[in-house]
């Protein structure tokens, strides 16, 4: 996340060719707003990126906080999308808790 921003943000590229064209074709799903990183998708709104760490702290408030629901975790996965949260270990970070 840190290449693509960096990217929007003044054209910085990586070093290696393979990466700096991985990353120029990957930036076309984002867009920085107001400072902020936010993944375009098809149906839903745009998704705010967050980091790890932030990440992991707002699926642990869905599925154990105050509005819990203990479910699996592809359906945490989707719960987090629907909340408009994205993140690159999204996925693997809900199967994970669950």
């Amino acid at each position: 996340m840190d290449l693509i921003r960096a990217y929007l943000t003044d054209g910085t590229q990586p070093a290696d060719p393979k990466e700096a064209d991985r990353v120029r074709q990957r930036s076309n799903w984002f867009i920085l707003y107001e400072g902020i990183l936010y993944k375009i998708s098809f149906a839903w709104p745009l998704l705010c990126c967050m980091t790890l760490e932030m990440g992991k702290k707002i699926l642990e408030e869905l599925y154990k906080g105050v509005c819990s629901s203990h479910i699996g975790g592809h359906a945490l996965a989707v719960m987090a999308i629907r909340t408009s949260y994205y993140w690159l270990s999204l996925r693997e970070d809900a199967m994970n808790l669950v």
